[in-house]
């Protein structure tokens, strides 16, 4: 199978953009406190808890 069915049609410029922007972007401290905010799987099950 030919890789260009799977690709997108960026030209060369494009695809050199495109690399220069994942090296741009800050990364994440992993030592980071997330807030409450986060969704447990617990919120999903909504009325199907049995207490």
């Amino acid at each position: 199978m030919s890789a260009s069915k799977y690709l997108p049609p960026f030209t060369t410029e494009e695809r050199g953009t495109v690399a220069a922007d994942r090296s741009a972007r800050t990364p994440v401290d992993p030592g980071t406190v997330l807030p409450e905010s986060e969704v447990t799987y617990a919120d999903f099950l909504g009325d199907e808890v049995d207490d």
